[in-house]
């Protein structure tokens, strides 16, 4: 469907939707690059659990084999 298909009022609607999906990915890509960096930290002390003080975490690594 295109945009003419829509009444102002839908228009307005869709345009808060557009502005509210770039909110959120604004909000969204620090909490991405923190989560990236802690678990940099975690790969980088190599395999074991590691223990927070509210949550565990383990890291182990895996060899992966694809076939075509």
């Amino acid at each position: 469907m295109s945009a003419v298909n829509y009444i102002p009022a839908e228009l307005a609607a869709l345009a808060a939707a557009v502005d509210e999906i770039g909110l959120l990915k604004a909000q969204i890509a620090p909490l991405e690059a923190a989560l990236k960096a802690a678990q940099a930290k975690l790969k980088a002390a190599g395999n074991g659990r590691y223990e927070g003080t509210l949550w565990a975490a383990t890291v182990f690594t895996s060899e992966r084999e694809s076939l075509d």
